[in-house]
């Protein structure tokens, strides 16, 4: 978690000297709502954070992949999780259309309109779809769910610890979707120790991700 922070602490601090605005951490959110910048975050904690991954595992003597199951899920727990995720985006959408809200959260259209406006959308959709699923699988359903799952609780225990955490680094969002994505966690935790496979449940995050955005772009540019 702490690489994961001070990695994108760096990047964006890093980005805001070279791009001449000082080390004003106002101007690092605006900065980091540009797709580019944002995608280059996102990559930027990718690496500190396997480091750290890659170090711990190799203190306890064990495989990388074994230990982070990074396997391919069988084809009757791939349905199951992509039933699962297709039933979860429908249903979010009624209760938030039923909740009175936008279907889109208010961080998301800004992040969506500031990057298409300075032609940088390409990129977010690299750090969102590909960037984040990747780091945030590694770190909660990866590396923490394995060692938590080994404690007298099990898997129950590690599922339900790593959801809300995971769900704190989303801070730019209100209570209402980051409870979304608490359940999302929960999810994504119970595949995870269904099927054995960190694999699966990086592709399901990156798909909810890709709807998330796609779903975003039909709505600013068609519904409006």
């Amino acid at each position: 978690m702490l690489a994961f922070i001070l990695g994108q602490t760096a990047v964006a601090i890093g980005l805001m000297i070279w791009q001449g605005g000082g080390t004003d951490l106002s101007g690092a959110e605006k900065l980091l709502m540009r797709g580019d910048m944002l995608a280059l975050a996102a990559f930027g904690t990718l690496p500190g954070c396997f480091l750290v991954i890659w170090g711990a595992v190799r203190l306890a003597r064990r495989s990388l992949t074994e230990y982070l199951a990074l396997v391919p899920p069988n084809r009757r727990d791939l349905l199951i999780g992509l039933a699962a995720t297709a039933s979860f985006a429908v249903v979010v959408d009624i209760v938030t259309h039923l909740s009175g809200r936008n279907i889109v959260p208010p961080a998301v259209v800004d992040m969506y309109v500031t990057s298409r406006d300075s032609g940088t959308l390409i990129y977010l959709l690299l750090g969102i779809v590909i960037a984040a699923p990747l780091t945030e699988e590694l770190i909660f359903r990866g590396f923490l769910f394995r060692g938590w799952s080994q404690t007298r609780f099990g898997a129950v225990l590690a599922t339900l610890l790593t959801a809300p955490l995971w769900a704190s680094l989303h801070m730019q969002y209100d209570w209402f979707f980051m409870g979304h994505i608490v359940v999302i966690g929960l999810m994504l935790g119970w595949l995870r120790w269904r099927s054995g496979s960190l694999l699966l449940t990086m592709g399901l995050h990156a798909l909810l991700n890709a709807w998330a955005m796609l779903e975003t772009a039909v709505i600013i540019e068609w519904i409006k």
